[in-house]
């Protein structure tokens, strides 16, 4: 019973989730033409995203609700850039975006659900919401410099990109799972007394 409990509270938030999605791409376009020139585009993207998944994380019922409503929120996102890409370059293909770019979202996005999702409110929090933002703004960083090579990635540096997109969504799913959706109802979430 308490499993169908869980996913009442994960679904009750779906408009909030689709709401912060939809409005994310607008804000985040407009973000990155401001500050065009001055701060990587990744710098922009990751910040406001983690910014979105830390104020999500407040919401009741529970962390791992809001946490999970962030995760759904920058899929969106995801979703709505990879279309006005292909509307702004309609003769391009857009399995690049769909295995390269909106994985990378997914991935940063679920690095800052765990780290937010199961730390106590303390230290242990602010370190692994750090983390999970610099890793995410790595990703991100990295992806886009091997985008942007001579004549793009390439099929097997792609192929190699996806995979390791692929690997960190299983791994971080996983985690996130077992230590917040699962560690919060069992009790086992990780308290911190810093």
């Amino acid at each position: 019973m308490k499993g169908l409990e869980r996913l009442s509270g994960l679904s009750e938030g779906a408009l909030p989730a689709l709401a912060a999605g939809l409005l994310l791409f607008p804000l985040l376009s407009f973000l990155d033409r401001a500050a065009a020139g001055l701060l990587p585009s990744a710098l922009v993207e990751e910040t406001c995203k983690f910014l979105l998944v830390l104020a999500f994380a407040g919401l009741p019922p529970s962390r791992s609700s809001g946490t999970s409503r962030a995760i759904v929120a920058i899929t969106i996102f995801s979703a709505l850039e990879t279309l006005a890409y292909q509307a702004s370059f309609p003769g391009t293909p857009v399995w690049g975006r769909l295995f390269w770019s909106s994985p990378v979202h997914l991935v940063a996005a679920l690095a800052a659900a765990l780290a937010l999702g199961r730390a106590g409110l303390g230290l242990r929090r602010a370190l692994g919401g750090a983390l999970a933002l610099g890793f995410g703004l790595a990703w991100h960083l990295l992806a886009n410099a091997l985008a942007g090579l001579p004549g793009g990635p390439g099929p097997l540096l792609l192929a190699a990109l996806s995979i390791a997109n692929l690997a960190l969504i299983v791994a971080l799913s996983r985690a996130y799972f077992l230590e917040v959706i699962l560690g919060e109802g069992a009790g086992t979430e990780v308290t911190d007394h810093a």
